[in-house]
């Protein structure tokens, strides 16, 4: 085994170490899990399942299995990898988007009209005509009208772009059978 380029990867930057995971097939086994071990060291480990999907390829590769599954196993990796590119470009785009958003929030003013809930009437009337569920009803809309409006926004935004965010990072790794 050539010893040469196992004594380098420590001197190499992350973008080589990285280049070399998305081109495993092209090098043996040693050099991959000596990548991944020198990633770790610097504080970006490679997921275990990503990690073990490339050593079942090149152990396919290496025994000369051949096939649909070796090739699909291969673009399996690739697919998962870009996914989890994808979900956290969301993340990113989605939590500068909410600190935009929640640092140019103005005040919401108060509604002219007033609230409805302050006035005992109103109130008095939404329970004869609509009874208790017709209160819960009202509180509820004035409440998710309220999310949609100024630094609110800026949190909904945040929680959203999370949460698309970690259903793409969960289905990434998910078998497309």
């Amino acid at each position: 085994m050539d010893e040469s380029i196992l004594n380098r990867i420590p001197n190499l930057p992350d973008s080589v170490l990285h280049g070399y995971l998305q081109r495993y097939l092209s090098y043996r086994r040693e050099v991959i899990d000596a990548v991944a071990e020198e990633l770790g060291k610097r504080g970006q480990p490679i997921a275990d399942d990503q990690l073990q999907a490339i050593r079942r390829a090149l152990v396919a590769r290496d025994t000369g299995r051949t096939g649909p599954n070796a090739a699909t196993e291969a673009e399996e990796i690739r697919a998962m990898i870009r996914a989890r590119r994808v979900a956290w470009v969301l993340l990113a785009a989605g939590l500068t988007a909410a600190a935009v958003l929640y640092l140019r929030a103005k005040p919401v003013p108060p509604d002219a009209l007033g609230d409805m809930m302050d006035a005992k009437r109103s109130v008095r009337e939404l329970q004869q005509y609509g009874g208790g569920l017709n209160m819960l009803l009202v509180q509820f809309l004035n409440w998710f009208e309220g999310l949609w409006e100024g630094r609110s926004l800026a949190g909904m935004v945040a929680l959203l772009s999370a949460a698309a965010a970690a259903i793409t990072r969960v289905t990434a790794g998910r078998d497309r059978n």
